[in-house]
């Protein structure tokens, strides 16, 4: 697992994950945007994924990342995000090259921004 809760509530991170927190981290806070990092890194997570899903759906053996990470986020019928957001991003790290991330970035930022304005 490439993140740990401490005793003390805090959660650190290893491998891959990394760089993908620190990215979300900066993002949340050169958003200016009122939430709590956690809230950020939700939304950031689902719409990472959805544009993941979008990749994967179109590969060969990307099915069944499409099915594990259908597996791991959801919404519920009130359109609240069901996930467990460290799972969920570690899987998106492990399953995609930072270069995908970072090719992305603006429009998962503009998603997570638009969601968080509403």
């Amino acid at each position: 697992m490439a993140y740990k809760v401490q005793g003390d509530g805090n959660i650190s991170f290893e491998g891959n994950v990394v760089n993908w927190v620190q990215l979300i981290q900066d993002e949340h806070q050169r958003s200016g945007i009122p939430c709590d990092v956690q809230q950020y890194m939700s939304i950031f997570a689902m719409s990472a994924s959805n544009i993941a899903k979008e990749k994967w759906s179109t590969e060969w053996f990307g099915k069944n990342k499409v099915t594990k990470l259908d597996s791991m986020v959801s919404t519920d019928p009130q359109g609240n995000i069901i996930m467990n957001i460290f799972e969920t991003l570690d899987f998106l790290a492990d399953s995609l090259d930072l270069a995908f991330l970072k090719g992305n970035k603006e429009k998962i930022t503009s998603q997570v921004h638009s969601m968080l304005r509403r």
